[in-house]
């Protein structure tokens, strides 16, 4: 009696569902989803996206516009924050510059597009091969506070040296 149970499922992330959707409709430029996707399921991705710092980011990216209203659930997670911050605002996000700057992987490739971040500078240090490519790319000279982790390893040491012929 009554209508059938429907479930949907939802991927466990939205640019998953977004390039399935893609690859259905044959779509090479990547535009905004909202072209594609019924109110509906835009809606079931904002409700997810509430909650969940990774669902907030991709959702503004797969919406291909700023969602000041989840930046602060986006600012909780230093990946989301920088996938917003490089693929959304293409931007400074400064709201989520603390959790970038947890992560040297993060904080290097925040500084790619913003230049040096003083605030990442910490967590970059203590890896050997993100201190090399912050020194060689984003300082493009000497990065002191990572010589501690690149004199440990040969490869990276060698390559420092050369490049700032020490």
């Amino acid at each position: 009696s009554g209508r059938p149970m429907v479930h949907l499922q939802v991927p466990s992330d939205f640019i998953t569902f977004w390039k399935k959707i893609q690859r259905f409709h044959n779509l090479s430029v990547f535009d905004s989803v909202e072209n594609i996707v019924s109110a509906y399921e835009i809606q079931i991705y904002k409700e997810s996206a509430e909650h969940h710092p990774q669902m907030a980011s991709q959702y503004a990216l797969a919406i291909n516009r700023q969602v000041p209203e989840f930046e602060s659930i986006i600012a909780k997670d230093g990946k989301a924050s920088v996938e917003y911050a490089i693929h959304v605002l293409k931007n400074r996000f400064c709201e989520g510059e603390y959790a970038i700057a947890k992560e040297a992987e993060y904080s290097f490739e925040y500084a790619k597009i913003n230049g040096p971040f003083p605030l990442g500078e910490k967590a970059i240090a203590k890896n050997a091969d993100y201190s090399l490519l912050y020194a060689k790319y984003i300082l493009k000279h000497r990065f002191i506070l990572g010589e501690p982790a690149i004199v440990k390893d040969d490869y990276v040491r060698l390559a420092y040296t050369s490049l700032f012929n020490l």
